[in-house]
């Protein structure tokens, strides 16, 4: 789990980075919180993801990665 911050126009964001089962989620804690308070936000989504009461996690679905690309690039 990682906390991001960004500048917009309501105040200071935090952003939550967070993997569970092969899907990320990307939730936004809140805006002008202090830490403590991004901790305990936080805590709240971990849970609610891990019960199954938030969705929208992001999986990758296929596509062609770098990887795959620079191999048939430089083929």
């Amino acid at each position: 789990m990682v906390i991001r911050h960004r500048t917009t126009k309501k105040g200071l964001a935090g952003d939550m980075d967070f993997w569970w089962k092969k899907a990320r989620y990307r939730p936004c804690l809140g805006y002008n919180l202090d830490p403590a308070q991004e901790l305990i936000e936080a805590g709240k989504l971990v849970e609610r993801i891990k019960s199954g009461q938030l969705n929208g996690g992001f999986t990758r679905r296929g596509g062609t990665t770098m990887a795959d690309f620079q191999a048939s690039y430089l083929a």
